[in-house]
């Protein structure tokens, strides 16, 4: 198993902005036939206010759904997009030992 998990920091009081920008991106990914994948926000504690989470079967699901998004033009514009509401970005990838 694949873990993907995106934290995003949202610009100042852009944090509801980053959250329903980022269930949109989960509806651009259905649209596209990837998984939606889940949206927390952080309700306490510090660090990123947002983040999102996939789960992929194995390392070729999840090259195969990075390549996806690679060449979707909505993707490139969700991308675009968010980039305008956050001061922060990171992803990280996780195996299950």
């Amino acid at each position: 198993m694949i873990l993907e998990i995106t934290s995003y920091t949202p610009r100042d009081g852009m944090a509801e902005a980053v959250l329903a920008h980022r269930k949109r991106g989960c509806d651009v990914r259905a649209a596209m036939g990837l998984p939606r994948g889940d949206v927390y926000l952080l309700v306490d504690g510090t660090g990123p206010v947002v983040r999102w989470l996939c789960q992929y079967p194995d390392r070729a699901a999840f090259d195969a759904d990075m390549a996806a998004r690679a060449l979707s033009p909505d993707f490139a514009v969700q991308r675009e997009e968010m980039g305008k509401l956050i001061a922060g970005f990171s992803r990280e990838v996780f195996t299950k030992e």
